[in-house]
């Protein structure tokens, strides 16, 4: 019963923004959403996803709408997790258990897991390639069979070195 009320009263307070409303409407949205009052979800598509500031009042992201671009996920991330953001505030005032929370509501035998799987590899080898340590390589698998590890020589020679020479 209870959980039903939190659910009814939180779909009232959604608000979707799309690039169809006025941009001084899109602004007001922002902005609420940036309080602990008003409104408790929104939706937002690709001009939601630069440029704006969406951390002070906010821990959870739903991926509704995949790309095929691990850049483009993680650009969303980066709206809701910066310096002084609701989940780092509450861990330095004591709760460990605050996190960011990260969800892909994936429809199964539907282009959905094709794609996450294929933006979850790209992740995967850029992350290789700027340096993640081999073991922690297959952390990132999500094909059924294992992967074969890389020699540690090759993974060495194959890894780009960012610091200064």
């Amino acid at each position: 019963m209870i959980r039903r009320l939190i659910l009814e009263e939180a779909l009232k307070t959604c608000k979707l923004v799309s690039d169809t409303l006025a941009t001084e409407t899109r602004e007001r949205i922002k902005e609420a959403f940036n309080t602990p009052f008003y409104p408790v979800v929104i939706i937002g598509n690709k001009v939601m996803q630069e440029g704006i500031d969406l951390h002070r009042n906010c821990r959870r992201i739903v991926h509704h709408d995949l790309v095929w671009n691990p850049a483009q996920l993680e650009q969303r991330v980066g709206r809701i997790d910066r310096i002084g953001c609701l989940f780092r505030r509450e861990k330095a005032s004591g709760d460990d258990l605050s996190c960011l929370e990260i969800y892909y509501p994936l429809v199964n035998r539907a282009i959905d897991i094709r794609i996450y799987r294929v933006v979850k590899e790209r992740e995967k080898w850029l992350n290789f390639l700027l340096g993640t340590p081999p073991e922690d390589f297959n952390r990132y698998d999500l094909s059924d069979t294992p992967s074969i590890p890389l020699p540690s020589e090759l993974s060495k020679d194959l890894t780009v070195r960012l610091e200064p020479v």
